[in-house]
């Protein structure tokens, strides 16, 4: 990774279970499915951030899912919890304003607008679903395009 650019980091999840979870609630989705669901830690992660992490790139996080969302822009999930998880990465979580999962966007849709299909609470396409447990796994995505899992 030496010669790679992180573009963000996040707890990243398995796009097949993503997709099967999103088609429980909403058999339609929206134009494009996410590559790589994840929820994002940091977006440019300074270096220091990025060596704080690095014991932690690789780990599992069990998070808690509680409603999801579709507004014909985004579609999603909102995470309510997260357990398994070391402090540094939890205090990451914890300033995140709402944390979520983006599963699809129509073609005017972008990944950062999902926390807006919750914000009003439910109704409209936005509704509390039975809490699960999603397992996801620490990486960062890089300048290559691709998730990486170590460092």
């Amino acid at each position: 990774m030496e010669n790679l650019n992180v573009v963000y980091v996040g707890v990243f999840f398995d796009a097949d279970e993503v997709k099967a979870w999103q088609k429980a609630f909403d058999d339609e989705g929206l134009d494009r499915d996410i590559e790589y669901p994840h929820v994002t830690l940091r977006f440019r992660p300074t270096e220091d951030e990025i060596e704080m992490l690095q014991n932690h790139v690789g780990n599992d996080v069990d998070f808690v899912v509680d409603a999801y969302g579709n507004n014909n822009e985004n579609a999603g999930f909102r995470i309510c919890e997260w357990f398994e998880v070391c402090e540094d990465v939890a205090n990451m979580l914890e300033a995140i304003k709402l944390p979520h999962i983006t599963t699809s966007v129509s073609s005017t849709g972008r990944p950062v607008n999902t926390p807006k299909v919750f914000e009003k609470g439910y109704g409209a396409g936005t509704f509390p679903i039975k809490p699960f447990v999603i397992k996801g796994k620490i990486g960062m995505f890089c300048s290559d395009g691709a998730v990486h899992y170590s460092i």
